[in-house]
């Protein structure tokens, strides 16, 4: 049955391709774009290059069969090599979100461009030149967070001009204003919020880029340093509850050459599954950067195998957690506003049976 049902598959599929090639020329456009300086030339862009993003993992996920196929043997690709490829089009993405709301329909004209460009410009520039103060490198957090001040400066005065425009044709402030343009035009307001989410996300995939790790076999009394924090190994000790074993490093953690306590990493060993053992990270989380320590393994001489991992700014998890939290609460807000003022506060009716 498998087999009769592949061969009408495989009947069915040149009958679909030359259908799909005759009903070709209904698939152009109607319109042509009238300038490529344009809010549609920008919405093309954007998904051109969300197309090659798809083909692009498509075929870096199977590229470990079709290289087994061909018989080059199973080969793999790590994250690495989707950061190195895919973090241009990131970028890409990042900068046409804050270029789209600023462009006109059909044609934008110097004048316009120079208007509306002028601000997010700035904010562009002042971040970049902040973080590069800073000793961030351009290439690729630097670049990303100056993209995000862009992206931002455009959000903001999206909606500062939108809600003068409202306040000034109903009298209200400038908060009523917002509010009410929100309520109004929910699709291209709601648009804007789900972009600040956009950006939180993008200011974790920097932060990412601060991470820090070291990993080294230490003897009781021996150091780690990951600046600014120095690890030292203190001891190990074995409890068991009953349940498992927990072998446990004690460390004392030092930043900036202050103490700033101790942490516990350790590794379970339940019952029946001792080849199975569990490893329980000790972090630290901070406003500036986390802490993070790992007790990979042990030797016979009591010596410890610990991994100590740094990220900076808090941006590598923090962000992406803010990103996540703001598109739930953007997704409330819209479901709010897209009630009625008569029946946001009436309770549900019960149907009767």
């Amino acid at each position: 049955m498998l087999a009769s049902g592949d061969a009408a598959a495989a009947l069915k599929a040149p009958n679909k391709v030359l259908r799909a090639i005759y009903r070709l020329p209904l698939l152009r456009a109607r319109n042509e774009l009238d300038s490529w300086v344009s809010r549609e030339a920008a919405f093309l862009a954007n998904n051109w290059i969300l197309l090659f993003s798809a083909f692009f993992v498509l075929f870096a996920t199977m590229f470990p069969t079709l290289s087994e196929a061909l018989g080059q043997g199973r080969k793999t690709v790590a994250a690495p090599f989707f950061n190195k490829y895919l973090t241009p089009v990131g970028l890409i993405l990042l900068f046409l979100t804050g270029v789209g709301p600023l462009l006109a329909w059909r044609k934008s004209t110097i004048r316009s461009m120079t208007n509306q460009f002028l601000w997010p410009t700035v904010a562009g520039v002042v971040t970049g030149a902040g973080v590069a103060a800073m000793g961030i490198p351009f290439w690729s957090s630097g670049l990303c967070f100056a993209l995000c001040g862009f992206v931002m400066m455009t959000i903001a005065q999206e909606f500062w001009r939108g809600a003068g425009v409202r306040r000034r044709a109903t009298g209200t402030d400038v908060l009523t204003a917002m509010i009410g343009l929100v309520g109004r035009e929910r699709r291209r307001y709601g648009g804007y919020i789900v972009h600040v989410g956009i950006v939180l996300a993008f200011l974790g995939f920097a932060g990412g880029g601060f991470s820090r790790s070291e990993e080294a076999i230490m003897a009781p009394g021996e150091q780690l340093e990951v600046a600014p924090y120095t690890v030292k190994f203190v001891a190990l000790s074995l409890t068991d509850d009953g349940q498992k074993q927990m072998l446990t490093a004690q460390v004392e953690t030092f930043r900036d050459g202050k103490p700033t306590g101790s942490m516990y990493p350790a590794r379970w060993f339940f019952r029946g599954r001792e080849g199975e053992p569990t490893t329980e990270v000790a972090m630290r989380r901070g406003v500036a950067d986390d802490l993070y320590v790992v007790l990979s393994g042990t030797t016979e001489t009591q010596s410890a195998k610990i991994k100590v991992m740094v990220t900076r700014w808090s941006t590598g998890s923090g962000w992406a957690w803010a990103s996540w939290r703001w598109a739930r609460s953007s997704r409330c807000c819209r479901k709010a506003l897209s009630r009625s003022p008569r029946t946001a506060c009436r309770p549900a009716r019960r149907r009767r049976r």
